[in-house]
């Protein structure tokens, strides 16, 4: 009888043994708190302190909230409570809702920081969240992705497009660096 000896990654096998199901990538946002400043207009959508990390992003006029351009100054900021430290931040994802017909135009820019210190010092910037304007009426995925960093809060300025319009955002996502495998790249030996 022969014996033959192959290697397969770690990494490999956990997939096989698991089905070749991965898990789902961690929002450190989901069901979090924040601030907003000018605050967020309640009496127009409504926002009942939920409505950005509450999981839906349908483009609708329900599942936004946001700023009413004839009173809110510009740029305006959104600030994440993440409840603890996390030291792995990969990447933060903004759905804008965008309906030009309704006077509700794509943002000019998001920057995006953090901070470890509080909610109102110590922010690091870390760079612009970016997105393809078609020009269509949709949902707009804005993303920045330069982690991994360190925060507890996170920081969005968003500045509308044309000054005096409203912005509106349907959901912020703070995602957990995919980082390496936690399984690593060690190889085993299988008979």
């Amino acid at each position: 009888m022969r014996t033959f000896w192959f290697s397969i990654p770690v990494a490999v096998l956990a997939l096989v043994v698991a089905g070749g199901i991965s898990a789902q990538p961690v929002n450190y946002a989901a069901g979090m708190t924040y601030t907003a400043d000018p605050p967020l207009r309640t009496d127009w959508l409504g926002d009942a302190g939920g409505e950005l990390t509450n999981g839906v992003k349908d483009w609708a006029w329900d599942p936004v909230t946001g700023w009413d351009g004839s009173v809110a100054v510009n740029p305006r900021s959104i600030v994440i409570d993440l409840a603890s430290a996390k030291s792995d931040i990969g990447s933060v994802v903004v759905t804008v809702f965008v309906s030009i017909s309704s006077a509700v135009p794509a943002q000019k820019q998001i920057l995006v920081s953090g901070s470890s210190t509080s909610a109102t010092t110590g922010f690091a910037d870390w760079g612009e969240a970016v997105t393809e304007d078609t020009g269509a009426e949709a949902n707009y995925t804005y993303t920045w992705t330069g982690g991994p960093v360190a925060a507890r809060w996170v920081k969005l300025i968003l500045e509308s497009e044309v000054a005096g319009h409203h912005s509106l955002l349907s959901e912020i996502e703070v995602f957990k660096s995919e980082g390496t495998s936690a399984v690593g790249d060690e190889w085993m030996l299988y008979q």
